[in-house]
């Protein structure tokens, strides 16, 4: 966990209060999300890609 100091404590807490825990929850799971799909296409498409390669080979 980050510690954080003095008036960095309140501002962030401040912030977060006048947005909204939830949006500030929602927010960090749809980045989450986001680059978990960025990551499994990435992924899939350079497997499709040796699987392609492959059958094109042989």
């Amino acid at each position: 966990m980050i510690k954080w100091r003095g008036s960095a404590t309140k501002a962030s807490l401040r912030s977060r209060r006048s947005r909204g825990s939830c949006d500030t929850i929602y927010f960090y799971i749809g980045v989450r999300i986001f680059h978990l799909q960025k990551k499994c296409l990435s992924l899939l498409s350079s497997l499709l890609g040796n699987l392609s390669r492959n059958s094109i080979v042989h």
